[in-house]
């Protein structure tokens, strides 16, 4: 499962058109490479990237064509760095140069932030509470950040309950997040992003069956980066070797089946597979 859902990777396109100048494109490549560092846990590179990408972004802000773009750089890199009374102020003047935010996308964008600090000072409690927060704000008030607050969410939990000695507590707890996320499914069936996350906690739930369902229509309905569909693909072939090392034969025929549909070589390999060698 992505460590490190969307919303880094897709503040960086958010709105993002047109030509953009040499130090913005620069600006863009230190955030994409301390995001890559932040995945890695190589959070000095990480904080050195994203102090970078802020430093270069803040000679652009406020006197380019590129102005509502720079901002929105700056604005999420001071929100990586912990700078959050700057990031506040960035994302009011991306406002104001013409980027297209809604009343609470600064506020969710703030609480993922904190969660991100939060996390790196392992407390994950802490962290998943902002991150549900920012979810519910999201719902109501910034739609395109509730699936990157979700999916933050989703991974904490599942990485707290992966780590309880009790195996009685953590299935507990593994159950209420099911509860949770299926919950938010059923609000909003049609979101791949959503099946994906619940296939997630059906597999720490051993519920194998109900993972590669997930996982199936997590695909069809077609999900946001190529890194959750490359998550998702090895989910739902664990999935299908479990069931048929469990005895589920009818599995062979539904997996091949799924595979024809979507062009794979074969039951057990991806296109992305052979591209990844």
């Amino acid at each position: 499962m992505s460590r490190r859902p969307l919303v880094v990777l897709a503040l960086v396109v958010l709105g993002l058109a047109g030509c953009a100048t040499h130090r913005l494109e620069t600006a863009k490549t230190h955030y994409v490479r301390a995001v890559e560092l932040a995945d890695r846990m190589d959070r000095g590179g990480a904080a050195a990237e994203f102090s970078r990408a802020r430093d270069e972004a803040a000679k652009i802000a406020g006197s380019h064509a590129g102005d509502a773009q720079a901002w929105l750089i700056k604005g999420q890199a001071e929100i990586e760095l912990g700078e959050f009374e700057e990031a506040r102020r960035s994302f009011a003047s991306a406002r104001a140069a013409g980027a297209d935010l809604g009343d609470g996308w600064e506020r969710v964008a703030q609480l993922l932030g904190v969660a991100s600090v939060y996390e790196a000072m392992e407390m994950p409690d802490d962290a998943a509470m902002l991150c549900e927060t920012a979810m519910k704000t999201a719902k109501k008030e910034c739609p395109e950040m509730f699936e990157p607050a979700a999916a933050r969410w989703v991974n904490l939990l599942v990485a707290e309950d992966a780590s309880s000695e009790d195996p009685k507590a953590r299935a507990k707890q593994l159950a209420g997040l099911e509860k949770k996320v299926r919950d938010l499914v059923e609000e909003t069936p049609g979101s791949g992003t959503l099946r994906y996350l619940l296939s997630q906690v059906e597999v720490h739930l051993e519920d194998f069956a109900e993972g590669w369902g997930q996982a199936v229509l997590a695909r069809e309905l077609g999900l946001p980066t190529e890194e959750l569909l490359r998550d998702n693909d090895n989910s739902l072939l664990f999935c299908y070797r479990q069931l048929i090392e469990s005895g589920r034969t009818e599995y062979d025929a539904r997996q091949a089946a799924w595979a024809k549909r979507w062009g794979w070589p074969d039951a057990t390999h991806a296109p992305w597979m052979a591209e990844s060698k």
